[in-house]
């Protein structure tokens, strides 16, 4: 049994959420505590359990951070019941879940686990989007008379990345216009009849960016929404995010058994892409193609 606290917006939660899952030995029970977002977006599931979302998160994270400082102050004697899934810098997981005589409960408290080896496979079938969400993208879709067999999606964010540096090295965590543009071209000349859906923080500066492409849609959604909308497309085009990660993987998961070669482009080297050093330091994945700008 494995209990879930997030860290992080909503890109870090599912990332972590899926890492956590693809961790999780069959059958294991997860407990996701406050993961209110992911409990909209997915359908039920008789392994995932959402608890302590909205009103109650405050009573859960109260009682359980008490339960927590409790057995940690004293992991010694609780080894056998209870472990911590500790990260270290290089995002190693030093707690063994897969160990012959696991502990009765894992807690997950305080981590990223954005590592290579959390991606390698898709999600498992027990989770999906949830019907109403389903039903709201293929309307979305409908009302545009969106009907492409290969979808694209664009993500590109600004916001907090125009000021926001990870470190005093990285000059900008906003690739330059033109990694888009060339991505895009490039992924139309291999599906001439492909649909774009662009989804960014900053919707009046994508919609003068693309004025040269036809069969381009953009999406004024909430975050939510628009996640749901880019995991329906058959492939895509990163930021440096992890909203658009989590964008990609799900799109990876859903469309695996429609689409034979969907493709993902990310900037190299992620945010130090300007560096030309992994930021951070095991955050890929072997099913993106990365490319150097």
């Amino acid at each position: 049994m494995i209990f879930l606290f997030p860290n992080g917006q909503l890109g870090n939660q599912f990332l972590l959420l899926f890492a956590v899952v693809s961790m999780s030995r069959p059958n294991e029970h997860v407990f996701a505590v406050n993961y209110h977002s992911a409990e909209n977006f997915f359908g039920p599931s008789p392994f995932i359990h959402f608890i302590g979302s909205g009103a109650r998160y405050s009573l859960y994270k109260r009682l359980i951070s008490r339960f927590i400082y409790f057995v940690y102050s004293r992991r010694v004697f609780f080894s056998r019941l209870v472990s911590f899934l500790e990260e270290s810098e290089l995002g190693a997981v030093s707690a063994s879940l897969t160990s012959p005589f696991p502990p009765l409960l894992t807690i997950v408290y305080d981590c990223y686990l954005q590592n290579e080896c959390f991606f390698e496979s898709t999600l498992p079938p027990s989770l999906f989007i949830s019907s109403s969400l389903s039903s709201r993208v293929s309307n979305w879709f409908s009302v545009r008379n969106i009907q492409h067999d290969h979808k694209i999606f664009l993500h590109i964010r600004r916001g907090d990345y125009l000021t926001w540096s990870p470190s005093p090295k990285i000059v900008s965590c906003v690739p330059p216009d033109s990694y888009y543009l060339d991505s895009l071209r490039y992924l139309l000349t291999l599906y001439p009849e492909s649909v774009v859906i662009v989804s960014s923080d900053d919707y009046a500066y994508v919609q003068q960016l693309f004025l040269e492409f036809n069969s381009i849609f953009f999406v004024n959604e909430d975050p939510l929404f628009a996640l749901a909308i880019m995991s329906q497309c058959h492939s895509g085009i990163l930021s440096p995010s992890s909203f658009s990660f989590a964008a990609a993987y799900l799109s990876f998961s859903f469309s695996f058994s429609v689409s034979s070669s969907p493709i993902y482009i990310a900037p190299k080297y992620w945010i130090g892409f300007s560096i030309l050093g992994w930021y951070p330091k095991f955050f890929y994945a072997r099913f993106i193609k990365y490319i150097l700008i």
